[in-house]
Protein backbone atom coordinates (compact mmCIF):
# COMPACT_ATOMS: atom_id res chain seq x y z
CA UNK A 1 0.00 0.00 0.00
CA UNK A 2 1.65 3.35 -0.83
CA UNK A 3 2.62 6.03 1.77
CA UNK A 4 0.41 9.48 2.24
CA UNK A 5 3.13 11.61 1.18
CA UNK A 6 0.62 14.85 1.87
CA UNK A 7 0.98 14.61 5.80
CA UNK A 8 4.19 15.52 7.11
CA UNK A 9 6.53 13.44 8.72
CA UNK A 10 7.18 15.46 12.14
CA UNK A 11 10.47 14.14 13.69
CA UNK A 12 10.22 12.75 16.90
CA UNK A 13 11.77 15.01 18.96
CA UNK A 14 9.84 18.02 17.91
CA UNK A 15 8.26 20.16 20.82
CA UNK A 16 5.51 23.00 20.60
CA UNK A 17 6.49 26.06 22.62
CA UNK A 18 4.12 28.08 23.26
CA UNK A 19 4.61 31.79 22.20
CA UNK A 20 3.89 34.73 24.90
CA UNK A 21 4.98 38.51 24.51
CA UNK A 22 5.78 41.24 21.03
CA UNK A 23 9.66 40.31 21.24
CA UNK A 24 9.70 37.90 18.24
CA UNK A 25 6.59 40.13 16.10
CA UNK A 26 5.83 40.07 13.45
CA UNK A 27 7.54 36.65 12.70
CA UNK A 28 6.00 35.20 15.89
CA UNK A 29 2.85 36.12 17.80
CA UNK A 30 1.94 35.98 21.25
CA UNK A 31 -0.57 33.08 20.67
CA UNK A 32 1.43 31.17 18.13
CA UNK A 33 3.19 27.86 18.72
CA UNK A 34 6.64 27.21 17.18
CA UNK A 35 8.23 23.88 16.62
CA UNK A 36 11.62 23.32 18.45
CA UNK A 37 13.98 20.12 17.85
CA UNK A 38 17.24 19.98 18.69
CA UNK A 39 19.81 21.48 16.72
CA UNK A 40 21.98 19.44 14.44
CA UNK A 41 25.26 20.62 13.68
CA UNK A 42 26.15 24.86 14.20
CA UNK A 43 23.09 26.62 14.40
CA UNK A 44 23.35 29.81 11.22
CA UNK A 45 22.64 33.43 12.03
CA UNK A 46 19.25 34.34 11.53
CA UNK A 47 18.03 31.08 13.00
CA UNK A 48 15.33 31.19 15.78
CA UNK A 49 16.54 29.65 18.76
CA UNK A 50 14.85 28.39 22.42
CA UNK A 51 17.54 29.61 25.14
CA UNK A 52 16.86 29.13 28.66
CA UNK A 53 17.29 32.68 30.58
CA UNK A 54 17.42 33.05 34.16
CA UNK A 55 13.94 34.47 34.20
CA UNK A 56 12.34 32.13 31.57
CA UNK A 57 12.88 30.21 28.00
CA UNK A 58 13.40 32.92 25.22
CA UNK A 59 12.82 32.44 21.54
CA UNK A 60 15.03 35.04 20.00
CA UNK A 61 17.19 35.11 16.34
CA UNK A 62 20.47 34.13 16.73
CA UNK A 63 22.73 37.22 15.61
CA UNK A 64 26.45 35.38 16.83
CA UNK A 65 27.70 31.72 17.68
CA UNK A 66 30.74 32.46 19.56
CA UNK A 67 33.34 30.23 21.66
CA UNK A 68 31.70 30.38 25.04
CA UNK A 69 29.17 33.12 23.95
CA UNK A 70 25.62 33.40 21.93
CA UNK A 71 23.85 36.75 21.02
CA UNK A 72 20.27 36.65 20.67
CA UNK A 73 17.93 39.19 19.82
CA UNK A 74 14.19 39.42 19.11
CA UNK A 75 13.33 40.83 15.62
CA UNK A 76 11.14 43.36 17.61
CA UNK A 77 13.62 44.04 20.27
CA UNK A 78 15.29 47.63 19.93
CA UNK A 79 19.44 45.58 21.20
CA UNK A 80 20.98 42.15 21.71
CA UNK A 81 20.17 40.45 24.64
CA UNK A 82 22.92 39.70 27.42
CA UNK A 83 25.37 37.18 26.03
CA UNK A 84 24.54 33.44 26.70
CA UNK A 85 27.09 30.30 27.47
CA UNK A 86 26.05 28.11 24.24
CA UNK A 87 25.20 25.21 26.59
CA UNK A 88 21.55 27.44 27.68
CA UNK A 89 20.54 27.47 23.91
CA UNK A 90 17.80 24.35 23.81
CA UNK A 91 16.77 24.05 20.07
Amino acid sequence: MPRNTSTPVVPPALSWVPVRGDSMWPSLRSGDHAGVEPLEGAPRPGDVLLARFDHALVLHRLRRWEAGAVALRGDNSPQEDSPLDPSRVLG
